[in-house]
């Protein structure tokens, strides 16, 4: 009896060959993270990948492809036509000075140019204290671009056109 793989499996195999390929490739990026987890605890399955630009490793994109074990009940029990069944989420990381001020503004104006109205998008800037100093020396910004839906094998053919938008985000990034 043949087992057939579940629609997490098929886009975390998806995503994962296209973004190395590029990587291996020489498309200007390279992997500098991953992490593929099944959470025993809940039956969850998570892949994150994360990336850079070959000449800016301080300016990141990941992304995060989720399964809850319902997600993974409704496809084995047959619950669905659908089949969209996993969470997407990308996340842009950069590191900035403590004293740079209003980077913040324009980040969250250059994701909505790049991302649209249709995401959710939450900035978050995280800094390093210093005690000798007294001060914060440095900020990291956290941008999180979240869909209103889930997703299924019906979008592995806009995985390229998905990772074409996060590598244009990273170079936008850099004029940041």
């Amino acid at each position: 009896m043949m087992v057939h793989p579940t629609v997490f499996e098929n886009l975390k195999v998806a995503f994962e060959n296209y973004i190395y390929d590029l990587d291996n490739h020489g498309e200007g990026i390279t992997v500098t993270h991953r992490e593929d987890l099944l959470d025993l605890a809940v039956m969850s399955r998570r892949l994150e990948l994360q990336f850079a630009l070959i000449d800016q490793p301080d300016i990141t994109a990941r992304v995060r492809l989720e399964a809850s074990v319902e997600d993974l009940a409704v496809e084995i029990m047959e619950q669905t036509e659908d089949l969209l069944l996993c969470q997407l989420q990308l996340r842009f990381g950069l590191n900035r000075p403590a004293s740079e001020q209003g980077c913040e503004q324009h980040i969250f104006r250059l994701l909505r140019e790049i991302w649209g109205n249709e995401v959710k998008l939450e900035l978050t800037a995280i800094g390093s204290y210093d005690p000798d100093q007294n001060a914060l020396t440095s900020k990291q910004l956290v941008a999180d671009v979240r869909f209103d839906r889930k997703i299924g094998e019906a979008q592995i053919e806009d995985i390229p056109e998905l990772v074409s938008h996060m590598i244009q985000t990273l170079y936008r990034l850099e004029t940041v």
